[in-house]
């Protein structure tokens, strides 16, 4: 089994240092700190490979004058939340590499109403690949339900690789009846 690894002083700053580092060393591993951030994520100029930032969001950043990472990290962030919300303040710490959520945040549920789990994939899958993998990420998120929550609603996203010409989808449905019985929630996400 092949591994790699990204190593930061929180969860964002190891995010990116796997992404834009750990990935295309031949050790596989990067590992990043505060002080490496200006020489190694500030001069990140294509901004879609940034995690958290869409093309979308990065072409909103290139037409107000931001083109690399260390131009947003010294942006004003009242002027980001502005444009972007909320979002706009994270883009700031990220580019920063600051994190303030805790790895113990992970699974609690947002608002006390949503549960999510999500993967990116090394290679591409294909057709029953797919739904085996769908069915691992209900069971996860199941397990986690337990017996005294229960789902009403399925939303589904892929994103294609970087070579398909395709962006990706998402879909939504609601249960038949709300349960926490996987093969339910399965049976209606893969439909």
């Amino acid at each position: 089994v092949i591994a790699t690894a990204g190593i930061g002083q929180n969860m964002v700053m190891a995010k990116l240092a796997l992404d834009l580092e750990g990935k295309k060393r031949r050790d596989l591993i990067a590992e990043w700190n505060y002080d490496s951030i200006p020489r190694k994520l500030w001069p990140q100029s294509n901004l879609n490979d940034i995690w958290g930032i869409g093309s979308k969001t990065a072409k909103k950043l290139y037409t107000m004058g931001i083109y690399n990472m260390g131009m947003l990290a010294n942006y004003d962030p009242e002027k980001l939340k502005q444009h972007f919300g909320i979002i706009g303040y994270d883009l700031f710490l990220h580019a920063n590499g600051m994190d303030l959520s805790k790895i113990q945040d992970k699974y609690k549920l947002f608002g006390g109403k949503h549960l999510n789990a999500g993967e990116t994939l090394f290679q591409d899958y294909f057709n029953d690949e797919v739904l085996i993998l769908i069915r691992e990420k209900i069971d996860q998120l199941c397990s986690r339900l337990g017996d005294d929550r229960i789902a009403g609603e399925v939303h589904l996203s892929i994103g294609y690789s970087k070579t398909a010409n395709k962006r990706g989808f998402g879909r939504q449905k609601k249960l038949p009846n709300k349960t926490s019985d996987p093969n339910l929630i399965y049976e209606t996400a893969a439909s």
